[in-house]
């Protein structure tokens, strides 16, 4: 049997025949080395598998954290004045997206991640409360209404009438729903509230929610 062997070892090449003996050594070879481009194919299939596996995670998590901030803009936007109880947690819920964000995609040391997440997060917010006081100015001016709204409480914000700022209580009604509301006001002589005052204020006829104080 002719076959041609090469060595790099010894660095020559010889073709010529060759014992049978040595033909089923030469089979267990190629037989290993094909193994062991199999296993490194393999292994290279997982590593890209789980690659791809871990890009669509993160894909899917930015998807997620990108609508939550979409949802929240536009809430805060037209209905956080809707939302007293719960204050600042549209705020809350957009600066904590952005935060896991630039984790997910931001590489960098903590100091650069954190400048980033204070110019971005800040930068948003910002704009969010920007936008939201152009729509409230904009019903007062398109669709303002006057009224005397009733003020049903004046409480202390220290407890103590020497401290200088109150919480001013009041209600008042539109197409006949009752709203009821609250404005901080400092202390002023000339501006002592009690249960049962007048409050001017003007609200917008397409979003009673919204108001402001009418002053003289």
């Amino acid at each position: 049997m002719f076959i041609t062997l090469i060595s790099e070892e010894d660095n020559y090449c010889y073709f010529g025949p060759i014992s049978l003996s040595l033909y089923p050594r030469l089979l267990i070879t190629r037989r290993a080395n094909k193994i062991e481009e199999c296993s490194y194919l393999f292994t290279n299939f997982r590593f890209f598998k789980m690659l791809v596996f871990h890009m669509k995670r993160i894909n899917m998590l930015s998807l997620i954290l990108s609508t939550g901030i979409i949802a929240c803009s536009y809430i805060h936007i037209y209905y956080s004045h809707k939302l007293s109880k719960l204050h600042g947690l549209d705020q809350l819920v957009i600066a904590l997206s952005i935060y896991f964000l630039i984790q997910l995609w931001f590489s960098g040391n903590y100091l650069v991640k954190g400048l980033s997440f204070v110019f971005l997060a800040g930068s948003t917010l910002l704009l969010l409360n920007i936008l939201h006081n152009n729509y409230a100015d904009n019903q007062l001016k398109m669709y303002g209404t006057k009224t005397n709204a009733i003020v049903t409480s004046v409480k202390y914000m220290s407890g103590n009438k020497s401290y200088p700022g109150i919480i001013i209580k009041f209600t008042y009604t539109s197409m006949g729903k009752i709203y009821n509301h609250s404005i901080m006001d400092d202390v002023e002589v000339e501006r002592r509230f009690f249960a049962g005052d007048t409050l001017p204020i003007k609200y917008s006829s397409m979003d009673p929610d919204l108001f402001e104080e009418v002053r003289n």
